[in-house]
């Protein structure tokens, strides 16, 4: 990621607050729920205590929750039976505010941390789709001929992935961990055919969930250059230095090193150049992602000897650069607030501005970690700015506390 920061710096008082006589049985609380339970679930029994036996005490969710509810007088916090989805957000900090009846002003608070545990609920996903491998005719067994990788949003052993084979196969097989290889030699018949396999990912939840991928497999002449992979994509930034090499593509001659390379489509500004002999790309003109924001070339590997040759795509996507820091609205902002405030009170918001456009405009807020400065009490939400208490204040230690935030542009991934 490429981006600029500016500073501002934030002042927050802290006024005085006399302690209340409530308090809780822990300083803390913590409870676990099921990813997709729709049951309804009692989570914890908050208790506090005041001074007097018996004493009536109400109990109320300060930062309020669909998903949450807590009985007014027992201090009981359950679930609403709204599901929950532990990759959208797998924890939930509940704030509870305790009061005497008639005594609103003289509450205790306390934090309850709900964490959602996972459930196996996403399908496996391959990656790098679609497959393609080409085998040389005179290949040996146990040769590998691709790799195939799925990724899981899971967790835990939800999201532990090995891979087979949907049906058993001749001339191929595949390993636990997605290496296709040739498990018997192939015959004269086969040259310029294609076999299709079907390759299955599966997780080791309960009940295990899987993804299937075609992989084309052609069978080439020897003679033939074969490519390590089916095709080729990078990403670079549109103001790259020149003749900066970016990628190195490779292909394999079963006749020994006779492969020489070299751009047969898609570069009409000569703008690239691949290295006769090695097959490394360089940028050799100036590149423009207003103009230009993608290239496809076509790489041919020879067969220097004979002739023979094969081509694979190459992708190259520019980068958007972000050359303008944003600028805050103000350079200072102050603020006062109350020692009695809960964790995750809303203090103030700032806000800036970018000159860039599209992407790069787009920004990001965080809290500068600096000596001396008051950084851990305070949280600053990274897409709207608005800080908030990350811990209990208190008046008699500190009266004044100064935050530095800095506003960093931020990029979003290009398409691959």
């Amino acid at each position: 990621m490429v981006g600029f920061a500016s500073v501002a710096s934030v002042k927050i008082h802290v006024k005085e607050n006399k302690e209340s006589r409530l308090k809780f049985t822990r300083e803390s609380y913590r409870a676990f729920v099921q990813e997709n339970s729709s049951e309804r679930k009692t989570l914890e029994v908050i208790a506090a205590v005041g001074n007097q036996v018996n004493e009536p005490l109400f109990y109320k969710i300060l930062n309020p929750d669909k998903k949450f509810e807590i009985s007014r007088t027992s201090g009981v916090v359950s679930t609403t039976g709204i599901p929950f989805d532990r990759e959208t957000q797998d924890t939930f900090e509940v704030v509870v505010e305790v009061t005497r009846e008639g005594q609103p002003e003289d509450g205790a608070h306390v934090l309850l941390t709900v964490t959602v545990e996972d459930a196996n609920d996403n399908k496996p996903m391959f990656v790098d789709l679609p497959y393609h491998a080409l085998v040389q005719m005179d290949a040996e067994e146990g040769q590998v001929i691709r790799q195939v990788t799925a990724v899981d949003r899971d967790i835990g052993q939800n999201a532990e992935i090995h891979y087979l084979l949907k049906e058993d196969q001749e001339h191929f097989q595949i390993s636990p961990s997605g290496e296709i290889s040739l498990k018997k030699k192939l015959e004269k018949e086969s040259l310029n055919t294609d076999f299709f396999i079907v390759v299955v990912a599966r997780d080791n939840g309960e009940p295990a969930l899987s993804a299937e991928a075609e992989v084309p497999v052609t069978v080439v002449n020897k003679a033939m250059p074969v490519f390590e992979k089916a095709f080729y994509t990078i990403e670079i930034p549109e103001n790259i230095q020149l003749h900066t090499p970016v990628l190195h593509v490779q292909a394999n001659d079963s006749e020994g090193p006779r492969v020489v390379y070299t751009i047969s489509e898609g570069d009409p500004f000569k703008q690239f150049s691949i290295d006769f002999n090695t097959g490394v790309v360089h940028v050799v003109q100036p590149l423009d992602f207003e103009t230009h924001p993608a290239y496809k070339l076509s790489v041919r590997a020879t067969d220097s000897l004979t002739g023979a040759h094969s081509e694979v795509f190459v992708d190259i996507i520019l980068e958007d650069v972000n050359d303008n820091a944003p600028v805050f609205l103000s350079k200072t902002y102050r603020a006062n607030v109350s020692e009695a405030s809960v964790i995750g009170t809303h203090i103030l918001q700032v806000d800036a501005k970018d000159a860039d456009t599209g992407n790069n405009q787009d920004v990001f807020f965080q809290l500068v970690e600096e000596k001396g400065r008051s950084s851990d009490l305070f949280t600053i939400d990274r897409d709207t700015g608005v800080i908030s208490t990350a811990q209990v204040l208190d008046y008699e230690e500190t009266q004044q506390h100064k935050a530095e935030g800095p506003r960093r542009g931020r990029r979003r991934s290009g398409p691959h």
